[in-house]
């Protein structure tokens, strides 16, 4: 019995004297300070103890803990014991000492930037146990990636407005066998009716300028080739005096260079294709594969015509439709002016077109008068996307959420297309729904350059640094700057931040401060803290905590800065 207990009281020193000495343990945290990343904290330790401190007998569980101002989150537990101890954990010798590696990830909680990381250890021999005191190993997490602005790249629908447009008036005159004689009848269908009319509009309007005439014209494939070729020409010449003068009479300025062009088609066997196609002749089928069949023209018409009883119908049916001159006159109208659009806009939008009432948005810096434009094009063309997507676009950008969100549904139910997905890609990642942000983004395609910007946004949340940087496209902002200082790439960081709209505000000095402290520039970090802080007080108690700055708290440039 006396040698029992002395044996039990020997063990219990053991044990005690490992919980005495406990700070002899050397932990190597990677990284100090923990890092948030894809909002988890991912933990290394590695753990030595030295010789003859390891009881042989002892089971010892630690913890790693983050112990902050709201409340504390455990790792997992790692199990080490001494080597009498029967069981399969770590072994850990008493005389040459021995380590261990470890690694865990928990949720970023708020509060954890400004922490300790220290040890929770509990030894036991037995039936006995013991806590050891709590040893800090770690001072926080640094939560750089939470600096992320929220700079979503909205789309607004294109306006397509164009000042000048082109259009063109079309007539076709008919011709008689081997005639180019243009018959008075001819000058009469609605067809040259409508010519003559425009012709009277272009003259007396100024806004109206005719650019040219091109006269197309066939002869029918029967007879001499050289004579249905010339007869091509003469057509097309006679249509051209026709035309000639009825722009003439509507005072319509010919002064143009190469303002009539004549182009003779010759003997229109295409046509003469396409025309058969649509009838129900009946040797249809025959005539089709004669015009395959025969690739000299000679060849091809005597065929036809050795189909003596079908060559009548023929010649009566489609032949007569083949002589003609396509007449096409192209002409430009001048639109309204920015001061005459801009106007109607404010007082009679009903007077505008779509194109014009949301190219009038463009017009002005006024968001309000911006918004009127919009839901004018929204309530005067309900099946344009463009009305409601460019409102949810206005309200997106005053922290309209949810109004923003109807508009563009509903402007994706009239036309699904890029813009639409990629508006409500942006409103889904600032609801924090990011996987359906990246979906919206995904269906959007590669077309629009917003929505790969917008990606990179949620590969940013993510921790997917490399991928972001490659999203943002070679865009200066300060996420595209902050992706690559979460890369690591601070020269690039550097460059982008510099070169952004985002330089010389206090959240651009700011990340110049970080870039600085990380790259050990102790002097250009104070200089840009002070900017920053002079910019947004509320960064000096942000700074003061950042634990991106831990290793310069006693620094004179950190003093300087936060004090």
């Amino acid at each position: 019995m006396a040698v029992a207990g002395a044996a039990l009281l020997t063990s219990c020193a053991s044990l005690g004297k490992m919980a005495k000495n406990a700070d002899d343990i050397k932990y190597r945290v990677t990284p100090n300070p923990l890092e948030v990343h894809g909002d988890k904290v991912a933990l290394s330790v590695n753990g030595v103890f030295p010789d003859k401190y390891f009881a042989k007998k002892v089971t010892l569980d630690v913890v790693p803990v983050l112990k902050y101002e709201n409340g504390e989150q455990a790792f997992d537990n790692v199990t080490v014991q001494g080597e009498k101890v029967a069981g399969n954990n770590k072994v850990i010798q008493y005389k040459e000492g021995g380590s261990f590696s470890y690694n865990d990830t928990i949720p970023f909680t708020p509060g954890m930037d400004f922490a300790e990381l220290v040890v929770r250890a509990k030894g036991s021999q037995g039936s006995k146990s013991k806590d050891f005191e709590d040893f800090v190993i770690g001072v926080g997490v640094i939560t750089t990636p939470y600096l992320l602005q929220n700079d979503d790249k909205v789309v607004l629908g294109d306006h397509n407005f164009e000042r000048v447009t082109t259009h063109e008036q079309k007539a076709k005159i008919n011709y008689l066998v081997n005639s180019s004689y243009v018959r008075p009848a001819e000058l009469r269908d609605d067809d040259v009716k409508e010519l003559t009319a425009f012709s009277k509009e272009a003259g007396s309007n100024e806004d109206i300028t005719v650019t040219g005439v091109t006269l197309e014209a066939y002869a029918s494939p029967e007879g001499e080739l050289s004579l249905n070729e010339n007869l091509a020409d003469e057509r097309a010449e006679s249509a051209r005096k026709a035309v000639r003068n009825i722009l003439r009479r509507g005072k319509v300025d010919e002064k143009a260079e190469n303002f009539y062009s004549n182009l003779p088609k010759g003997e229109d066997w295409l046509g003469f294709k396409a025309e058969m196609e649509k009838t129900d002749i009946e040797d249809k089928d025959l005539i089709l594969r004669i015009l395959s069949m025969y690739p000299d023209v000679k060849k091809r018409e005597q065929e036809i015509k050795n189909l003596s009883k079908t060559y009548v119908e023929v010649a009566d049916k489609i032949l007569p439709k083949l002589r003609r001159t396509h007449v096409t006159v192209a002409y430009e109208v001048q639109g309204k002016t920015d001061e005459e659009i801009l106007t109607l806009a404010k007082s009679n939008p009903a007077d505008l077109n779509a194109q014009e009432l949301n190219y009038a948005a463009t017009l002005t810096t006024n968001e309000a008068e911006q918004l009127s434009f919009y839901q004018a094009a929204e309530a005067q063309f309900a099946d344009d996307f463009r009305g409601a997507n460019n409102v949810g676009v206005i309200y997106f950008k005053q922290g309209k959420l949810d109004d923003a969100k109807e508009q563009f549904e509903k402007a994706n139910r009239i036309n699904e297309n890029a813009a639409t997905l990629t508006n409500l890609g942006a409103v889904a990642r600032r609801e924090g729904k990011r996987q359906e942000a990246l979906d919206f983004y995904a269906k959007a395609g590669s077309t629009l350059k917003q929505t790969s910007y917008n990606k990179a946004l949620v590969l940013v949340q993510n921790g997917e640094y490399d991928a972001a940087l490659t999203a943002t496209d070679g865009a200066n902002t300060f996420n595209s700057a902050l992706a690559a200082t979460l890369l690591k790439n601070y020269d690039e960081a550097k460059n982008r931040l510099t070169s952004s709209d985002a330089a010389e505000t206090a959240m651009g000095h700011y990340l110049h401060a970080i870039i600085a402290a990380r790259t050990g520039d102790s002097a250009k970090m104070g200089e840009q803290l002070s900017k920053a802080i002079a910019k947004d007080a509320s960064l000096k108690a942000k700074a003061k905590k950042d634990r991106e700055f831990y290793g310069y708290l006693d620094t004179d440039a950190f003093k300087a800065a936060v004090n």
